[in-house]
């Protein structure tokens, strides 16, 4: 198992204990390199940035927001599709009801993807999606 670095560690652990956000999951390289990001952006160390965060909640909620990435596009990773199409989905069909549910979603346009190849496969009406984010 990797270590983390002390500063990504106290950030981690700092966010989670006041705010329902926890960043323990995300890669470790990526989320160095976006704290990095953040601090050089507010010109702050990793203390200052954690008690700016711990005593206001928007400034908070805005690096929340500089750190987490909205990536999303309609059918994004043709081949996930093309396998939900043809070998997972089809083995619904005499399901009388399917619950599907999207995590980390973004602004949902692999939620419309999905319920615009429910539809093309006749499965759209026996569907429930739930759809979340941060």
């Amino acid at each position: 198992m990797v270590e983390i670095d002390q500063d990504t560690q106290l950030f981690i652990s700092s966010v989670r204990s006041f705010s329902p956000y926890d960043f323990s999951d995300y890669s470790e390289k990526s989320l160095k390199r976006r704290l990095a990001k953040v601090q050089s952006d507010n010109k702050m160390n990793i203390h200052s940035l954690i008690s700016e965060m711990r005593n206001n909640e928007k400034f908070l909620e805005k690096i929340v927001k500089d750190i987490t990435v909205n990536t999303t596009e309609l059918f994004r990773d043709p081949q996930i599709w093309h396998m939900l199409k043809y070998r997972v989905l089809p083995k619904f069909k005499h399901q009388s009801q399917i619950n599907i549910w999207h995590a980390g979603c973004s602004t949902g346009q692999e939620v419309y993807s999905m319920l615009m190849l429910l539809k093309e496969l006749d499965l759209y009406d026996k569907t429930k999606i739930y759809a979340t984010d941060f």
